[in-house]
């Protein structure tokens, strides 16, 4: 990667942290600045956030071909992975919702780590691309990595947050 584009990469997710970390915060309550803890890729950070967005779109990115030939395949569901995922993708509107309705964007911010974290364990338990995965199953996991950055991309400009696509 070139020096210039790391370099507006880490601006953008540094910009992106603090946001983050303001916003985590029920405004009701005492925002702490620790830049460790808003740096730390294991607690739920917008790093962990954007990592997993980024490694969504990376996946999509290198199945775009296989993606024509599933089009008639249909999906699949054989992991708990992908049903809690799904399951979770459905509480998106009520989350958006619930947080215009009380101006508490602390609500989405938890919604989008809860969801990373549900996306982490997806992404782990369920193979996408390769021989041994069936169409029906490439075809389902294929869609639900779209849906996970469709409603992360969505939940960061509500959150009026920039991140990159590569991280």
């Amino acid at each position: 990667m070139p020096e210039n584009e790391a370099q507006r990469i880490a601006e953008k997710l540094a910009t992106a942290a603090v946001v983050w970390n303001d916003l985590k915060t029920d405004r009701t309550s005492s925002v702490k600045f620790d830049i460790d803890q808003m740096l730390n890729l294991e607690t739920g950070t917008v790093l962990d956030v954007a990592y997993t967005y980024s490694r969504s779109l990376s996946i999509l990115s290198r199945a775009e071909d296989l993606l024509e030939s599933l089009a008639t395949v249909e999906p699949l569901f054989t992991e708990d992975a992908e049903r809690q995922l799904v399951a979770a993708f459905s509480n998106f509107k009520d989350v958006i919702l619930k947080s215009a309705n009380e101006r508490a964007p602390h609500h989405l911010v938890a919604y989008m780590q809860g969801l990373s974290r549900l996306h982490g364990k997806f992404y782990e338990s369920c193979r996408v691309l390769g021989n041994n995965v069936p169409p029906e199953s490439q075809k389902l996991r294929l869609d639900l990595h779209t849906a996970y950055v469709r409603i992360i991309d969505r939940g960061f400009s509500l959150l009026n947050i920039e991140v990159p696509a590569r991280v």
